[in-house]
């Protein structure tokens, strides 16, 4: 269970910076300074953080392959949105087994 709990963990903002850089090589360099873009990258950050982050990478892979433009923070999340829930469903499914286990092992 421990092993699960912790593909449910938020992503390190240095691991989205990452993934945000190297997005952004895909795309023409957009019309902002640096200061700018260091407050966009930060803004991401933060609003994606609690994403984990192999849903993220997938989230991030998908926009690459399928969006003409940099994406949203919002469509970002709308990619990684199916992991999330699928995965949301199988952690709820073990801990309802590990429960029923639990009563009727006594534990």
């Amino acid at each position: 269970m421990q092993a699960m709990t912790s593909l449910l963990q938020p992503t390190d903002p240095e691991r989205i910076s990452d993934m945000l850089g190297s997005l952004a090589g895909l795309y023409p360099a957009g019309k902002m300074t640096a200061a700018e873009a260091d407050a966009q990258n930060a803004l991401y950050c933060d609003l994606l953080k609690d994403i984990p982050h192999d849903i993220l990478k997938l989230a991030f892979r998908s926009a690459a392959q399928e969006h003409k433009f940099f994406p949203t923070v919002a469509e970002l999340r709308e990619l990684a949105r199916p992991h999330r829930a699928r995965r949301a469903r199988r952690f709820n499914a073990l801990k309802l087994i590990a429960t029923k286990y639990d009563l009727e092992s006594g534990s």
